[in-house]
């Protein structure tokens, strides 16, 4: 190898990268800046048509007059997108568009320039701004029109009053206190006005709902009207003491109308009566609950008014005392394999009635041994209910009459787990309970088998047994460890 030559040809290299460093130093400092404030041009374009200028609603990328504001009262066809109604002259808004982002400039006034010319450059940004500065600091943003005919009356509930037996006004809220009942009647007294310069001429409804601590999740009430003609001077003051004894259950509202519109000014005080913890509501909780009743009053036109935040009132409710009243049913149940089904519907359920004798656990344990004791059996069940309120499900792999032993078990599962009456799952108990060679918990196990409840409805495990949401239950709650569930359409949400 020649090393000599091998040293000329780097020395060549190097003398070469100098020479460049020293012709880029000299020439292309320009070359570089350009470069660069190409980028950065392109970055502030890109925020720029991102922005919307004169606040009316359309980015700049899509508006055809990014600087000049429709006011509301803008174009809707594509050509002239984002520009006022007034302007019709595309040359305007093509000018428009090409200027919104340039300073008007010092050197040529009337004309607009990409750089500030201002001999002082404090100027720029301050004396002389970008259309699109000027833009957004002196118009006003453009508020969305509410849809609906525009109208100039303005529906309003301005304030409620509520009476019930046990209830009274604080500063903040109503307390109601339940005394141990179930649901509690109450009178609600909304006042109602038209605020608006013009009457209403239109039909209007009033409904009356009840929402969680946050204003949402809201349920509307079942709503009932009592015909002062129906009601003896006497009672008609204290009606709101027992309403029920002049309201048919069958006879009720949702929405209640009122066909006579307001005049102006005028406003009106009706009564309804409903009742507070039923149905469901979110005061339907025993012991103490907070909640929200929500009125609300609307045209049954979908009018424009000009306040649109005013037809809901909100009073917070602060419940205590409320008894319980649970009418599920409770049932032991259990699954069993071997049987020719092999997952489907829960195999067998026995009523709970009592905490013993007849009707109690202890003797849904005796009837399941006895059965298994009589074809034989291996191993046994639980003998008491699962720790912590747990529910067991007693399980099984059945040989039938052919001369096999049984094997039984059980598993249990927390409270709050669901066995929908829809839907097949696999079961999947926290611990189980097998004194034998445990071949029933393959129920548990084998990913084959599936399970759901009866027809009649879902099954949820509280205090060691589960509950059936059935028809009869229909928008009835249950709160197990302080989360509230509730029966609805045989399923529990």
């Amino acid at each position: 190898m020649n090393k000599k030559g091998v040293s000329g040809k780097m020395i060549s290299i190097i003398i070469s990268l100098i020479l460049g460093v020293l012709l880029l130093l000299a020439y292309g400092g320009p070359a570089l800046s350009k470069i660069k404030l190409g980028i950065e041009g392109i970055g502030a374009e890109a925020k720029a048509y991102s922005e919307d200028c004169d606040s009316d609603g359309v980015f700049n990328k899509l508006d055809k007059c990014p600087c000049i504001s429709t006011k509301g009262e803008g174009h809707t066809s594509t050509a002239f997108l984002g520009c006022p109604k007034t302007l019709t002259d595309p040359n305007e808004a093509e000018n428009d568009r090409k200027t919104c982002l340039q300073y008007p400039s010092e050197k040529n006034p009337g004309t607009f320039v990409e750089k500030c010319d201002a001999k002082k450059k404090e100027d720029c940004d301050v004396k002389y701004k970008t259309k699109c500065q000027e833009a957004k600091e002196t118009l006003a943003p453009v508020q969305a029109k509410p849809e609906g005919i525009e109208v100039e009356s303005d529906l309003a509930v301005l304030d409620a009053n509520l009476q019930a037996e046990g209830a009274s006004k604080g500063l903040e809220k109503y307390f109601f206190d339940f005394n141990g009942k179930v649901f509690q009647w109450i009178e609600v007294a909304p006042t109602i006005k038209n605020k608006g310069p013009k009457a209403i001429s239109h039909s209007f409804t009033t409904t009356v709902s009840v929402c969680d601590i946050l204003q949402k999740n809201c349920v509307k009430k079942k709503l009932y009207e009592i015909d002062p003609s129906d009601v003896s001077s006497s009672d008609l003051e204290n009606i709101w003491k027992d309403p029920s004894a002049f309201i048919d259950l069958s006879k009720f509202k949702i929405n209640i109308e009122y066909t006579t519109g307001l005049g102006i000014d005028e406003e009106i005080t009706p009564k309804v009566y409903l009742q507070l913890g039923s149905e469901a509501d979110l005061c339907d909780n025993p012991g103490h609950s907070e909640c929200y009743l929500k009125i609300h009053v609307d045209s049954t036109e979908k009018l424009a008014e000009p306040q649109e935040d005013n037809n809901e009132y909100f009073i917070l409710l602060d419940v205590v005392n409320q008894g319980t009243f649970e009418s599920f049913q409770k049932f032991q149940i259990e699954a069993v394999y071997d049987d020719g089904t092999d997952g489907g519907s829960i195999d067998w359920e026995c009523e709970i009635f009592a905490k013993s004798g007849k009707g109690s656990f202890e003797e849904c344990v005796q009837d399941r041994s006895k059965k298994y004791k009589y074809y034989g059996v291996s191993g046994s069940l639980p003998q008491t209910v699962a720790a912590e309120g747990q529910c067991w499900i007693f399980v099984a792999q059945h040989e039938g009459t052919g001369g096999g032993r049984s094997d039984i078990g059980a598993g249990a599962f927390k409270q709050g787990e669901v066995i929908d009456y829809r839907t097949e799952k696999q079961l999947t108990p926290t611990s189980t309970f097998a004194d034998s060679d445990a071949d029933a918990l393959e129920v548990f196990t084998n990913e084959d088998y599936k399970w759901k409840a009866k027809t009649s409805g879902s099954l949820i495990c509280k205090e060691n047994f589960w509950h059936r949401c059935d028809v009869a239950n229909d928008l009835a709650p249950l709160v197990i460890d302080n989360k509230r569930y509730v029966c609805k359409n045989r399923e529990w949400s």
